[in-house]
């Protein structure tokens, strides 16, 4: 008797860890535009980014922070993240805000790369870090290309 209920749990554990996986690689984040820009200091500067979470699956996900290392042209120049207890319904859309920190001595070291990204007429970014979605640290990679105007 003990076994089988011992059984039934251990399976019903496994069915549950799998929908929620499955849910999470359902799961999409784009960023949207930059706003609310802060000198602080003399040194560091932040925003605000908001990011729109995009829930493909048949299931409610809760999600409970983010945490992004930010680079450009290849080079760290600081980070995004946010704490949150917000909820995104199936085949929904949330947004979710992060502010980002960027050290401008940082920045700096990325000016070779933006320079070669002028003339390429495309500025790279890369988001990399975590997302916490249902208890689980999910990890996430959202290359982003700046395609600039054309100057004559």
């Amino acid at each position: 008797m003990k076994k089988e209920l011992l059984i039934v749990i251990i399976v019903g554990v496994l069915l549950i860890f799998l929908n929620k996986r499955r849910a999470l690689q359902s799961m999409e984040l784009r960023p949207a535009f930059p706003r609310n820009f802060r000198l602080n200091g003399i040194s560091n500067l932040s925003f605000d980014l908001p990011f729109t979470a995009f829930n493909g699956s048949n299931g409610t996900l809760n999600i409970g922070g983010i945490d992004l290392r930010v680079y450009a042209e290849g080079q760290y120049i600081g980070r995004a993240f946010a704490a949150y207890n917000q909820q995104i319904l199936p085949f929904g859309q949330s947004m979710l805000s992060t502010q980002v920190f960027v050290n401008l001595i940082d920045m700096a070291s990325a000016i070779p790369g933006f320079l070669g990204g002028v003339q390429d007429q495309a500025v790279n970014m890369l988001f990399r870090g975590t997302l916490n979605v249902e208890g689980f640290y999910v990890p996430v990679e959202i290359p982003i290309a700046f395609n600039l105007p054309k100057f004559k």
